[in-house]
């Protein structure tokens, strides 16, 4: 679930913190904008459901499960030079998606 850093993605995510002063700002500035932006959807097209949607796609979207958030606010994260890991935290219903049935959510670590 490593996200790809793509040019859409490294053009937004440097128009977004041109103003921030350092790394934790911009990562609040990205978080919200993904946070504001893309809509929670639990959707399942594709191949596998584990598997988050390229990047350009959530983007073009403006939607996507926790998994799309993830990977794209890694990709947003990674084009401003910093480092994120996605993570799984299971056994928790995710409650911003409805209707959601997933049990496992991913999260980013910074």
């Amino acid at each position: 679930m490593r996200p790809r850093t793509i040019q859409p993605s490294k053009a937004l995510a440097r128009q977004l913190t041109r103003n921030d002063p350092d790394e934790r700002a911009k990562a609040r500035t990205l978080y919200d904008w993904v946070r504001h932006n893309i809509r929670c959807v639990f959707v399942y097209i594709g191949e596998n459901p584990a598997n988050p949607h390229h990047v350009t796609q959530v983007l073009a979207n403006r939607y996507g499960d926790c998994k799309d958030h993830v990977a794209l606010y890694g990709a947003l994260l990674a084009a401003v030079g910093i480092h994120s890991e996605p993570a799984r935290s299971g056994s928790a219903r995710c409650t911003r998606c409805r209707p959601c049935r997933v049990t496992d959510r991913a999260q980013s670590i910074m």
